[in-house]
């Protein structure tokens, strides 16, 4: 493998900044990311459940209309049958 010197700079600069932030920044660094995507999430998941419930609901609404509408009818129907019987 062939580094170049700039890439090998690079690299020991990288090492030393690691060095530098030691290894309990770097996991308070990954918890604080951590904590983030959770709430990221969380929220994300709150959006969803509401734009379900609010499918459900108004799907409700439509299925109990639709549902009287069809009982409406049937009755009309069988109203009209029984007068045309007379």
């Amino acid at each position: 493998m062939k580094f170049s010197l700039q890439t090998l700079k690079n690299k020991q600069s990288s090492y030393c900044r690691l060095q530098m932030f030691g290894p309990h920044l770097l996991l308070q660094r990954l918890t604080d990311v951590v904590r983030r995507l959770k709430t990221f999430w969380l929220q994300k998941n709150k959006q969803h459940q509401n734009i379900q419930k609010k499918y459900n609901d108004s799907n409700c609404i439509y299925n109990h209309r639709m549902k009287s509408l069809a009982i409406r009818r049937f009755k009309d129907d069988v109203l009209k049958d029984t007068q045309s019987k007379y």
